[in-house]
């Protein structure tokens, strides 16, 4: 007769287990899905606005640029005829400053650097341009943006890059004998009217100056 054949001992069933393993790993991952999506959701956005003059005339007056920064659903009010460029700001962040540093390298630039109060309403920050050169040409303007949430634009601003805020300025130069010319008619032009003028004041105070002078007629 045949023997009877041992029974083979029961293995433990490990795909059972590392199934149930894998699934409380994927329970954990969706579990945190919300948390960080929560995260994400702090980031709020910011908008800067760029404007300049779009002709600048040397010699004269120097131009205008100006930086507003405020809420994405505002709009910068800058006088008309000025050349814009916008970007918007993704910060996680609750500014409190801003720093705006102008980018013009064919100018000098009038504060070259500055800090000021972040409003949400609107903050309007306004630089000089004085052409460098006397030479005529366009030229890109620029500024950089960056936030902070300390009281003096100290600390580590949020986003660390800046946003690309570029515009183009026509440099006009203005022919010196024209300048000079216009310079000197002004200048006469003035002279004149004030000879004029004491002449008139003269004719009409002549019988008082003759009183005080004894220049009145005696043979009366």
């Amino acid at each position: 007769m045949l023997a009877k054949s041992k029974a083979m001992p029961k293995l433990p069933d490990t795909g059972s287990a590392l199934a149930r393993k894998e699934g409380a790993v994927e329970m954990m991952s969706v579990k945190s899905a919300p948390a960080e999506s929560g995260k994400a959701a702090s980031f709020k956005k910011i908008k800067a606005e760029l404007a300049a003059d779009p002709v600048i005339t040397t010699p004269g007056n120097p131009g205008d640029l100006r930086v507003w920064i405020g809420d994405p659903d505002l709009k910068a009010k800058f006088p008309g005829g000025m050349t814009t460029a916008s970007a918007v700001i993704v910060t996680s962040l609750e500014p409190r400053t801003v720093r705006v540093t102008p980018n013009a390298p064919a100018f000098n630039v009038t504060p070259e650097s500055t800090c000021s109060k972040f409003d949400p309403a609107g903050t309007t920050v306004p630089f000089k341009l004085v052409p460098k050169l006397e030479q005529a040409g366009k030229y890109r303007v620029g500024a950089g943006v960056w936030l902070y949430d300390s009281i003096d634009c100290t600390g580590v601003p949020n986003p660390k890059e800046a946003p690309d805020l570029q515009v183009q300025v026509v440099v006009k130069i203005l022919p010196p004998d024209l300048f000079k010319s216009l310079r000197d008619a002004i200048s006469k032009f003035w002279k004149e009217l004030l000879g004029l003028v004491v002449a008139f004041l003269l004719y009409l105070a002549r019988d008082f100056l003759k009183k005080v002078f004894g220049f009145e007629d005696k043979s009366s």
